[in-house]
């Protein structure tokens, strides 16, 4: 660069080849058509740079939080969906409180009001309708690989059903799917009793009718969701209605309130997303959403799942996301969901039954039957899909063209090249600004990502939890004041005497341009459908900026104005659809980060999040940088910003993430259990016995911020070693991967009734050994079950019969099964089960083959609160909240 620097001063002297001339590129002090000194970008247009990110923001953010005007049935035609009427559903369940497996609340009066509201509807059924009601009462096991594969068995479980139909009946179905269940202390308001008050209202309208729709639809209201997937289960594999199903619509919530997000279709059957896009009103589906959620970085899964792998069955997976500090909490309550929430919805829902179940495609998808489509929509206004194989040519087409415009600059058949700024010397400057690039995304990434690790290690994290904007002076301005701060300096030490810098600034566009095409391919290649979000940014810079300027001859060299009008329109769409799943993932991972368990360092995350942020939409505007005549005020101006919130997040409250605010609750989760313990030798004598307090954080932050409060009850607290099968303790969920440290602190013995029981039998054939089982107890109850060197299960009668150890941290050398029980009501006997061990000849087993512990769940009735649990929680502060229940744990070696 500093011989090109110092040659650019040569001018053509008579008998001198023009060449020398045109061999550099940079070489244009003076505007060749007026003889007026090129005029550059004054500083303060970066405000309106920023000015338009920020708008890109504030529509994302506007259009989120935008619902419809709530009907009610004053102002309602017949056939219209009334949020009155839906909400006077939701308010029947709610009101019952808590909800869970086994209560009295979730297995008889969430039922009994359910069929009373619809046999209230089936009493003003239409005569071109049919409805038929029915209660399921299921029993049955499966095998779930989440969470660490475990197996599930559930006992007289509820679904309430109804199957809308025409007169005489159809061979196909359409299922619409919800759950009444809540999980422990939460009323479930959008987790996810608001889906069933739409179904009920969807119900109502197109009972109501006097035209009935050409096919079945079957609304399941299942009564055991959050047992992880047990009710669903119990319908797709056993219920009579089943085998008429072709196609489904789930309903479910990671949040309150908010907009309903299709974040799952399939598998393949593409008529199912275009029909959702032709029919609803107000449409939210992304298959970044979809490609997100598979790869399991959301700890959750739902019935589609079940639906998809038990049944066979493609569908439509529908959930609330917004406000996830309330998910599974007291806080969800029908108060966290705004006016016209439920009306968008609904309205949603209703059009969306109606298109499904009356598309021939349910019945004979025919060439709709394979195929994934790409989709995502413009901000709630409209839905752009087509097929991926389409997506794959259209990607192709638009890499294959940033190359030829490449080429042909190349050899200087772009009418919009400088002459002789070609061949060798522009793919020179084209790496080299391709580099200083790729140099400087590294370094904004990995900048970022250490101060989300500071943040970590000075014990300060999650200062963003509470306030989402605190992520743009933390993470955002930091990559932005690098990227100003790193060209700067290389325009001051490369390009000091280049004077046409517009020629710098298009080689950083075309530079960008060819990355992100890089990408786009790579992206391709690897079949990732949300690849159009790259797609987007290559196609509208390459068709508005580039193809488009030459096409229609306007030349941005030299006129700042007009270059930077075209450069932003050129941006506008990239810039809202770039943003948009960004500000989705934010606002949906930010409380996630709260319950991610004690493993993950959320900091990084966030940090890893802006920084790809600041990396997608600062690329193309890194160009302006050289035509911008000084940077040092707004460089000193973001400095300015960065360290005076870092100082407040470092040195003040404001950087503490927790908040005890009653009407937003940002609330640190954890989980509390009077457990008693019992361990059993090979005798069945009982070798240790103890009973304490164990405390389970739901993040990294873990009690750390409780002994900042100087909790007292937290004196006697240590961690707690892991021992025995599935550490030695009761753990709820298969959970042990995410949440490993946890605490204990001693507490007086439990006597909890009823104590879980067991009694057992073997059989011996040969090296085989059948071990039967028999378990009484609370209605939910884990079994986990650790075998010696040299053991193996065979075979055992849950699920399939082929049992798959569960995920165990490194420190667990040993082979460990989770089987997950639960029942509705309690049924006459005792749960049995068999296991069949297979035992290697050079085993010892002196010391037992395996060892088998119960562990027994009171979630609900008089033995779920304990006196001692109560008073280490009137300890905790007001920003804590923990969810406690008694639990019991025994084990014994066989």
């Amino acid at each position: 660069f500093q011989n090109m620097a110092a040659n650019v001063r040569q001018r053509t002297v008579h008998g001198q080849s023009k060449n020398v001339e045109n061999n550099h590129f940079f070489d244009a002090d003076l505007d060749k058509t007026n003889g007026r000194e090129r005029r550059y970008l004054k500083e303060y247009i970066w405000l309106i740079v920023f000015l338009f990110v920020g708008s890109c923001f504030a529509i994302i953010h506007f259009e989120d939080n935008r619902f419809p005007e709530a009907k009610t049935v004053a102002n309602a035609n017949p056939e219209d969906f009334v949020e009155e009427r839906a909400r006077q559903y939701l308010l029947s369940l709610t009101d019952l409180g808590p909800r869970p497996v086994g209560s009295h609340a979730n297995e008889v009066l969430a039922p009994k009001i359910l069929l009373e509201h619809l046999h209230q509807i089936k009493s003003r059924l239409s005569p071109a309708s049919e409805l038929e009601i029915d209660v399921q009462n299921v029993t049955g096991s499966f095998t779930l690989k989440f969470l660490g594969e475990f197996s599930s068995y559930y006992e007289n479980v509820n679904n309430v059903l109804a199957k809308l139909g025409p007169k005489g009946g159809s061979q196909h179905s359409l299922l619409v799917n919800c759950h009444y269940d809540s999980v422990i202390d939460s009323p479930g308001a959008s987790d996810d009793a608001i889906s069933c008050a739409l179904m009920m209202e969807a119900l109502n309208v197109l009972a109501t009718r006097p035209y009935a729709l050409p096919h079945n639809v079957i609304f399941i209201f299942n009564g055991a969701e959050e047992n992880i997937l047990q009710a669903s289960h119990g319908f797709i594999t056993q219920h009579p209605w089943a085998k008429s199903v072709r196609a489904f619509y789930n309903l479910e919530a990671a949040g309150a309130g908010g907009r309903e997000l299709v974040f799952q279709t399939g598998p393949e059957h593409p008529w199912l997303i275009q029909t959702y896009a032709q029919s609803a009103k107000y449409p939210f589906a992304s298959i970044f959403g979809q490609e997100v959620f598979e790869s399991g970085l959301i700890p959750s899964d739902t019935d589609f799942r079940i639906y998809r792998d038990y049944g066979g069955v493609p569908g439509i997976d529908v959930a609330y996301v917004s406000n996830g500090y309330v998910y599974h909490t007291k806080y969800d309550d029908p108060d966290r969901i705004p006016p016209g929430c439920m009306q968008r919805g609904g309205e949603n829902l209703l059009s969306s039954i109606k298109a499904l179940a009356s598309s021939p495609y349910l019945a004979e998808p025919g060439e709709y039957r394979h195929g994934t489509m790409v989709f995502f929509d413009f901000i709630g206004y409209f839905l752009v899909l087509y097929p991926e194989r389409m997506g794959i040519i259209l990607n192709s087409m638009t890499v294959l063209v940033v190359f030829i415009g490449i080429l042909r600059k190349v050899v200087g058949r772009d009418k919009m090249q400088q002459q002789g700024f070609q061949g060798s010397l522009y793919i020179k400057h084209l790496m080299i600004a391709a580099g200083f690039l790729l140099f400087n995304w590294t370094l904004v990434i990995l900048t970022s990502l250490a101060l989300g690790f500071f943040m970590y290690t000075v014990g300060r994290p999650m200062c963003w939890f509470s306030h989402h904007l605190f992520m743009v002076p933390m993470y955002v301005v930091p990559g932005v004041l690098l990227s100003l701060t790193l060209h700067s300096f290389i325009k001051e030490k490369f390009y000091k005497n280049v004077f046409d810098l517009y020629n710098v600034e298009r080689v950083y566009f075309d530079a960008h341009i060819c990355m992100v095409s890089l990408l786009l391919g790579f992206m391709t290649y690897k079949g990732v459908c949300s690849a159009v979000i790259v797609l987007v940014w290559v196609l509208f810079p390459l068709c508005i900026r580039d193809r488009g300027c030459q096409f229609l001859n306007v030349k941005l060299s030299g006129n700042p104005t007009k270059l930077l009008t075209v450069h932003l329109v050129s941006l506008a769409f990239p810039s809202l659809i770039g943003m948009y799943p960004i500000y989705g993932v934010t606002e949906m991972f930010v409380p996630v980060m709260g319950r991610v368990g004690t493993e993950a360092i959320p900091d990084v995350f966030i940090a890893g999040l802006m920084a790809v942020s600041v990396v997608s939409h600062m690329g193309y505007h890194i160009g302006l940088i050289y035509i911008t005549e000084n940077l040092s005020t707004l460089r000193r101006g973001l400095l300015a910003i960065f360290l005076f919130f870092l100082a407040l997040m470092l040195f003040t409250p404001l950087g503490f993430p927790y908040r005890a605010n009653e009407q937003f609750p940002t609330k640190q989760r954890s989980i509390l259990h009077h457990i008693d313990r019992r361990i059993h030798n090979l005798e069945g004598q009982i070798t240790k016995e103890d009973s304490g307090i164990w405390l389970i954080p739901f993040d990294q932050y873990s009690i750390e911020p409780l002994k900042q409060a100087n909790v007292s009850a937290l004196q006697n607290v240590t961690p707690l070693e892991c021992s025995g099968p599935y550490c030695g303790v009761p753990y709820y969920f298969p959970m042990l991967m995410l949440m490993r440290t946890t605490y204990y602190l001693p507490a007086p013995k439990l006597n909890a009734e009823p104590r879980v029981a067991m009694t057992w039998n073997r059989e011996i054939n040969g090296n085989r050994q059948r071990l039967t089982f028999e378990a009484t107890g609370p209605n939910h109850i884990n079994v986990f079950i650790q075998l010696r060197d040299g053991v193996s299960i065979v075979e055992w009668s849950i699920g399939s019969g082929h049992p798959s150890p569960t995920l165990t941290p490194d420190g667990i050398k040993e082979q460990t099964y989770f089987i997950y029980y639960s029942y509705g009501s309690k049924p006459q006997g005792p749960w049995k089960f068999w296991i069949d061990v297979q035992v290697s000849p050079d085993v010892d087993t002196s010391n037992g083959i395996l060892e088998l512990a119960l562990a027994g769940h009171y979630a609900y009735g008089p033995y779920k609160m304990t006196a001692p649990m109560q008073e280490f929680i009137d300890t905790l502060p007001d920003w804590s909240y923990p969810v406690g229940w008694s639990a019991t744990y025994d084990s014994w070696v066989f």
